[in-house]
């Protein structure tokens, strides 16, 4: 999803938004000052993560930036399905984990359709 993201990061570029992609390797420990810091110099968060949206890095980005420095925060991954077994650029087309995707969920929380 590294790569998904670096591809969209420079559509987003193309298209005259600025945004930047910030790596959070782990879920805990947690870097909760680079979380904060970006909520406060951002007008939205986008993360995107390989496995459920459910209790993972877009939840606690969500609660981190809602309790500190809320912003609206927009989540990429697999939403409540079953897995299944495919190539890994299958499946990331299949749960939404694309450029396109990520491009269009920036448009949306910035209120540029």
């Amino acid at each position: 999803s590294s790569m998904v993201s670096l591809e969209a990061l420079y559509e987003l570029k193309k298209n005259k938004v600025a945004a930047r992609m910030v790596h959070l390797p782990s879920i805990k420990p947690t870097d909760t000052e680079l979380i904060i810091k970006c909520a406060k110099e951002t007008k939205a968060i986008i993360t995107v993560e390989d496995h459920s949206i459910y209790g993972g890095l877009g939840g606690m980005v969500s609660e981190i930036a809602g309790a500190e420095h809320p912003v609206k925060v927009a989540r990429v991954g697999m939403e409540d399905k079953f897995g299944i077994t495919a190539s890994l650029d299958f499946q990331l087309n299949y749960f939404g984990i694309s450029v396109e995707n990520i491009v269009e969920k920036a448009k949306k929380i910035l209120g540029r359709e």
